[in-house]
């Protein structure tokens, strides 16, 4: 966990923070969906010591963590948490949203959890990523009943703006896509890649890293995060 802090969870803190200042925004109040043992906002509370941090959790084993670490937590599903309306000013919530029942439901819950004038920043699986579209039965992220929603950025878009959302933006800042498929395919010569694909995976590092990068500016990787505003 202390490795996967150093690296995870302090690239989002990161991100979180220059999103913040692309915004101009100062959260006093930050709420976590799904905060799992709560390493986010502890590495957030040892930045930003003066923010206040709540959770919403629903596993019981993980709330107890949680009250352990001395973070506010509200047991329950996010649908379920009408206690907490209006509380923070930026609400995250990490690789949920493809596990997701009900999606807009989902996010009409962010909604009311968030003060007018807030924002979310959500994270998850978008379909068009190119490890998911050339893989795809065979993604190791394509495993229902967990992930059961791989929505596409266009989809993202609407997704918020029905839930009430203004200012909807998506990127896809992943890294991983290419090593994906390269690994799947060394994994498994059963796999069936295309031409292109084949050709592609015989180029060079420097060659691999470039085309990442191409997925990445282009919103073709699946690693995608979602930010948008409640309205005033």
């Amino acid at each position: 966990l202390e490795a996967r802090r150093a690296t995870v969870f302090k690239s989002k803190i990161k991100r979180i923070e220059m999103f913040c200042n692309s915004k101009g925004i100062t959260p006093k109040t930050i709420m976590e969906i799904g905060a799992g043992h709560g390493v986010f906002l502890e590495e957030w509370r040892n930045e930003h010591p003066e923010v206040n941090i709540l959770a919403i959790e629903p596993s019981p084993d993980l709330a107890k963590v949680l009250r352990i670490k001395d973070i506010e937590v509200l047991e329950t599903v996010v649908e379920q948490a009408i206690e907490w309306e209006a509380r923070a000013d930026l609400l995250t919530c990490f690789e949920v949203i493809e596990h997701a029942h009900d999606p807009l439901k989902f996010l009409q819950s962010f909604y009311s959890l968030v003060k007018k004038g807030g924002w979310i920043v959500i994270s998850g699986l978008g379909v068009e990523g190119f490890d998911i579209q050339v893989l795809w039965e065979k993604s190791k992220s394509v495993f229902p009943p967990h992930h059961i929603n791989f929505i596409s950025i266009k989809g993202f878009e609407l997704l918020f703006e029905r839930a009430g959302f203004e200012c909807v933006e998506v990127t896809t800042p992943g890294e991983l896509d290419v090593d994906i498929v390269l690994n799947a395919f060394q994994e498994d010569n059963s796999i069936e890649l295309g031409r292109f694909e084949r050709l592609l995976l015989t180029r060079d590092e420097k060659d691999l890293e470039k085309f990442q990068e191409f997925l990445t500016q282009h919103k073709l990787s699946s690693h995608c995060w979602i930010s948008a505003r409640k309205p005033l």
